[in-house]
């Protein structure tokens, strides 16, 4: 996101405020921006932490499954075997 500090410093003086408070209150400004606002390359890094985290998280959870379906297969084979 650009900020053009030139012309917000020029408006502040249209306004009435002096040249070197102008130029301070556009330098501030920017900063404070600059310091706040996520760039597109920070939400890219954040992207790409999701997607693994997701990722990690699917096999995670794919294993489980296995588990699971494989202990119930287990308690079914058990069941049979004690039915007479």
């Amino acid at each position: 996101m650009g900020f053009d500090t030139l012309a917000y410093a020029r408006r502040l003086e249209s306004a009435g405020v002096e040249p070197a408070q102008a130029e301070a209150h556009a330098d501030a400004l920017q900063a404070a921006i600059s310091e706040s606002v996520a760039t597109k390359a920070d939400l890219q890094a954040g992207l790409a932490d999701l997607k693994t985290g997701l990722a990690e998280l699917k096999a995670e959870l794919t294993w489980r499954a296995v588990g699971v379906g494989a202990a119930f297969a287990g308690l079914v084979i058990a069941a049979v075997k004690l039915i007479p």
